[in-house]
C-alpha cells in the first residue's frame, strides 16, 4: 500500500481505492464508494446532504442501485465495521444528511514506500581510513561532511553511509555515489572526493581537501560545492543531441530544484544557484537561460510577489542565442521563453522551435514547445495533438507529465468544449490528486451550484484579495498568452463569473478588463 491516512483502526490510499485494517487485511471500495469516502472525509465535520454526494458520485459510471445514497452509505459502514447507532467514521444527521466524525492521525507510509524513497547521495567507498596512524581527524571530517550532505538534502533518510548501513554498493534509486580518499604522511590530511553519477558511474565533479585541523567552514563550502554540481548535472548537459524523451529545460530545472526540497519556495534557491552559476560563466548560453528560466518560474508560483521581469528574461534570452549553436534544448527553451515574454516573439519563438524540431531527435520537448505555440496562436486542436504525442512520450507520473497535462487543461479550457475539460481534469487529478484543491478552482464552470464540493469549499474559503491575485494570475501565467479573444474569454469565464458572483465587479483587475472587454460586457460589469 502506498503512503495513506489513518483514521482509528483503519488506513486509507491517499485515493480511497484501497484501506488496510488488522487482523482482516485489505479492503477496495468502487468508484461511487471513493466518491463518497473522498467528499465526506475531506469536509470532516461538516454536514453532507444527500444532493452533495449525488453530485460527487456523478460521472463515476454508478449504477441507478449507488445513487441511492442511504443504501450507499450502509454499504459503506458495513465495510468500515461502523454502526448507524454509535458510529466511528460517518454519523446520520438526520433529515439533513452524513457527517465524517472520524479524526484522522497523522499520514503514514508503508515499508515499501520507505524503502523505495530515493536516495541522494550514497557515500562510500571510503579508502584509506584503515592507513591513517591517527583516524581521529579524518573519522570528525566524515562525520561533519556526512552531516552537511543531510541539511543539504533535508531528510536523513536521503544520505546514506554506505558502513554506516552495512551496504557495499548504492542502491538502485541512487542520484549519486560520493566516493571518498583519505592520505596523511605525516603532514596535513588530504581528502580526495569524487562525485559520481548515480547511474552511469560517471565522474560529475573532483574536489581536493587538506586540513590541518577540524574545519566545520572547509567541510560546509565543501558539501556547497556538491550541491552545486549535483544542481548543474540534473540541470544543465544540454548538448547537441538530444534523445528522444528528453525533457524542456523548464522540467529539468524543477526536478534539480526537488532534489534539496520540495518546499513552496524551491524556485528562490533555485533561482540563486542559477545566478550563481551564471556569475561564473556569463557567456554561457546553458546558464543564461537557466537564469532566465528561473525569473520565468518564479513568476508562475503563487507565492512570490509579480515583479516586472520580462525585460530581464527577453535580455537573457537575446544574449543566448547567438550562442546557443546546435542544442534543440537551449533553443526550444528560447522559444518558450519568447513566448511568455509576448511583446510580438510570437513568431519568432514559433521559427526558433520548428527549426529545433526539424533539425533534432528531441520529440517531447519540442512536442511541448509547439504545442504551446500552436495554442496560443489558435491552432487548439493541432496544439492539443502535440501534447498528446509528448504525453505517450514521458514517464507516466513524473512532472514533465504534470506539465504536458495542465498544459493540455488549460487548452481545453480555452477551447470552449466544457467535456473536453472535464477528460483532461480527470486525468491530471488521477494522477496528481492533490492538483484539484490547489488549482482546480482556475479550471471551474461559471455556475457555482455546479462546483463539486471540494471545489465549493476552495471557493467558500477566499476572501476578495486572493480571489483578485487568482484573477491576475490566471491571466498572466496562460489567458495573456492567447492571440484570439475568444480563448481568452473562455480561459477566464469560469473563475472570474464565480469571483464577480462573490465579490462583485471591482474584483476584476483592469488589465483583465482590457483583455476580455465582450466578457465584461456579457457579465455586465
Amino acid at each position: 500500500m502506498t503512503a495513506g491516512r489513518r483514521f482509528g483502526d483503519i488506513v486509507f490510499e491517499e485515493s480511497f481505492l484501497f484501506a488496510t485494517r488488522e487482523p482482516e487485511g485489505e479492503l477496495k471500495f468502487t468508484r461511487s464508494e471513493r466518491a463518497v469516502l473522498i467528499a465526506l472525509a475531506g469536509n470532516a465535520r461538516k454536514v453532507m446532504s444527500r444532493n452533495q454526494l449525488l453530485d460527487a458520485i456523478a460521472g463515476t459510471g454508478s449504477d441507478s442501485t449507488d445513487r441511492n445514497i442511504d443504501f450507499l452509505i450502509n454499504r459503506l459502514r458495513a465495510k468500515l465495521g461502523d454502526s448507524a447507532r454509535a458510529p466511528r467514521f460517518i454519523a446520520t444527521q438526520y433529515g439533513e444528511g452524513y457527517v465524517w466524525i472520524a479524526e484522522p492521525d497523522r499520514p503514514v507510509s508503508s515499508p515499501q514506500a520507505q524503502e523505495a524513497q530515493e536516495l541522494l547521495v550514497f557515500i562510500g567507498p571510503v579508502f584509506g581510513l584503515d592507513r591513517l596512524t591517527d583516524a581521529g581527524l579524518a573519522e570528525a571530517t566524515l562525520a561533519r561532511l556526512h552531516a552537511a550532505l543531510v541539511t543539504i538534502a533535508g531528510d536523513e533518510r536521503r544520505v546514506a553511509l554506505a558502513r554506516q548501513r552495512g551496504l557495499h554498493a548504492p542502491p538502485p534509486n541512487t542520484r549519486f555515489t560520493l566516493e571518498l580518499g583519505f592520505y596523511c604522511d605525516g603532514g596535513p590530511l588530504h581528502l580526495a572526493a569524487i562525485l559520481h553519477e548515480g547511474r552511469s558511474g560517471r565522474i560529475v565533479r573532483a574536489q581536493r581537501l587538506i586540513l590541518n585541523e577540524p574545519s566545520i567552514e572547509d567541510i560546509e563550502e565543501l558539501a556547497r560545492t556538491l550541491k552545486a554540481a549535483m544542481w548543474d548535472h540534473r540541470s544543465f548537459g544540454t548538448g547537441s543531441v538530444a534523445a528522444l524523451r528528453d525533457e524542456p529545460l523548464e522540467v529539468r530545472l524543477h526536478n534539480a530544484s526537488l532534489m534539496f526540497t520540495q518546499a513552496p519556495g524551491a524556485w528562490i534557491e533555485t533561482e540563486a544557484q542559477a545566478r550563481r552559476a551564471l556569475a561564473e560563466r556569463p557567456d554561457d548560453p546553458e546558464t543564461m537561460l537557466a537564469a532566465a528560466m528561473c525569473i520565468y518560474s518564479r513568476r508562475l508560483s503563487a507565492a512570490i510577489p509579480m515583479t516586472n521581469d520580462e525585460e530581464e528574461i527577453e535580455r537573457l534570452v537575446f544574449a543566448s542565442l547567438p550562442r546557443v549553436g546546435n542544442s534543440p534544448i537551449l533553443a526550444l527553451a528560447a522559444a518558450k521563453l519568447l513566448l511568455f515574454v509576448g511583446r510580438g516573439h510570437l513568431a519568432l519563438a514559433e521559427a526558433i522551435a520548428e527549426q529545433a524540431f526539424a533539425e533534432s531527435t528531441a520529440f517531447a520537448s519540442a512536442f511541448a514547445t509547439l504545442g504551446q505555440i500552436r495554442v496560443c496562436a489558435g491552432d487548439i486542436e493541432a496544439g492539443l495533438d502535440l501534447y498528446e504525442r509528448g504525453i505517450e512520450l514521458c514517464t507516466a507520473g513524473s512532472e514533465f507529465h504534470l506539465y504536458l497535462l495542465v498544459l493540455k487543461c488549460i487548452a481545453c479550457l480555452a477551447s470552449g468544449d466544457r467535456q473536453a475539460v472535464e477528460r483532461a481534469l480527470g486525468q491530471l487529478y488521477a494522477v496528481k490528486p492533490q492538483t484539484q484543491a490547489e488549482i482546480g478552482i482556475l479550471f471551474a464552470p461559471p455556475d457555482e451550484a455546479q462546483l463539486p464540493p471540494l471545489l465549493k469549499a476552495v471557493l467558500g474559503k477566499l476572501d476578495a484579495g486572493h480571489a483578485q491575485f487568482l484573477i491576475r494570475h490566471a491571466h498572466y501565467i496562460s489567458a495573456r498568452l492567447y492571440q484570439h479573444e475568444a480563448h481568452r474569454e473562455n480561459i477566464m469565464r469560469g473563475f472570474l463569473s464565480l469571483a464577480v458572483g462573490r465579490f462583485g465587479a471591482t474584483v476584476v483587475p483592469d488589465e483583465v478588463r482590457r483583455s476580455v472587454p465582450k466578457l465584461m460586457a456579457e457579465l455586465q460589469i
